[in-house]
Parts: C-alpha cells; structure tokens; sequence
C-alpha cells in the first residue's frame, strides 16, 4: 500500500482506518481515478513505426532498460540488416526524454520498398520495455501531494455517514451509490451527486495512461 497506519498518527479504530486505505487506493488507481498502478512498475509497449519518436503511456518516466527493433534497418540505404525477429537496440540509436516520456530514434528507418522474402508481412515495430510511477519512500513533492490526496480520501471514506454498515460502493462521474445493511438482511440503497470523493478522485486523473498502440 501507499499509505500506512502511521500517517494518520490520530486513528481511534487501526482495522477501519486500514479498510478505508485499502478503499481509497483501490478507487484512486481504478476507472474513476489513475487507472492504473501509480507505484513504480515495468510496462512494455510495442509501437508501429510511423515517426522516429515515441511518447511511452505511463509517467513519470523513471528508466528504459531495453529497447527492441523488427522490420526495421540502421538506415534506409542499408536493408542487410532487416529482420522479422526482435533485435535489441544499442543505446547510442535512441535518445530518452524522461520529462516528457518520449523515447528518438536517431538513425534507424522502416523497410519500404524492397523486403526480403522473410520480412513480407512483417511491420516494422519498436518494442519498449520501461520503469514508471512514482517513488513514495522519496520525499518528493509530487510523492507528498499524492499521498495527501489519498489521505483525505480515506478520512472521507472513515466518516460514520458513509463508512458504518456499508454493504457495498459505488462511484462514478455523477456521484456515489452506497448501499447499506439494513433489518431482516434487507439493504437500504442512498444516492450522492457529486461531492468531495469525487473531487477528490478528479486529482488522480492527471496520471491516467496515454493513448497508444499496444502495451
């Protein structure tokens, strides 16, 4: 988890302040919020080589440990060298920006025009194999901004009015559905427009993936 019981050094009850960590992380890294894990974790993606420069989905960039090549040659007058399997890439071929998440190829060029019998078929592609998020052990700003965002959200979540005999709960665009335990294993159902949940939840959107072709 991102947060530990030791940032809210004021709890009362430890078990409920730790289910509502575990529910604000889950809805702040679900559909409604980064939709995706912000910790640091290793992605791969295979991109069609339309542009010699590529911006990876996930940020903040960390590292590129590998870079791969197929249907591709060194330039476009050398087509020797094409292959339909994945070859590794020599680090001095590309350049990494991790501000922005874009990885430059500097000479290498697609195979057009003449293709060997064992390329036919073959799209010229570059696969990418990277590390991205965020590092909360570092005392970044960025880190505390989070972690303060994922704070108040499970104070919100710890409140009496939304946390005591929930059965289950729903959040999306318009509000939040909470459907509690009620007499004889009934359920009581309670709508919420839009709120400070939500609100909440609109700050981790900023880190959602980027578009790209496959991952």
């Amino acid at each position: 988890m991102i947060l530990s019981i030791s940032d809210f050094p004021n709890a009362e009850d430890y078990d409920a302040i730790e289910s509502s960590i575990r529910v604000a992380e889950i809805l702040a890294q679900g559909v409604d919020g980064a939709n995706r894990q912000l910790e640091i974790k290793e992605y791969t993606e295979i991109f069609e080589l339309q542009s010699t420069s590529f911006t990876l989905a996930f940020y903040p960039l960390v590292s590129v440990s590998e870079v791969y090549y197929r249907g591709m040659t060194p330039t476009y007058y050398d087509l020797t060298y094409a292959s339909a399997e994945w070859v590794e890439m020599a680090p001095d071929k590309y350049t990494v920006d991790t501000d922005t998440g874009e990885i430059i190829l500097k000479s290498f060029a697609p195979v057009s025009s003449i293709r060997p019998p064992r390329m036919r078929g073959t799209k010229p592609q570059i696969k990418i194999k990277y590390s991205a998020g965020i590092d909360f052990t570092d005392n970044s700003a960025e880190a505390g901004a989070i972690k303060s965002a994922l704070i108040e959200l499970t104070n919100q979540l710890s409140m009496p009015s939304i946390s005591q005999g929930v059965k289950s709960f729903e959040i999306d665009d318009e509000g939040h559905k909470t459907t509690y335990f009620g007499a004889n294993e009934s359920s009581i159902t309670a709508t919420s427009g839009k709120n400070k949940i939500n609100s909440l939840l609109d700050f981790f959107k900023k880190y959602q993936p980027r578009s790209y072709a496959f991952r």
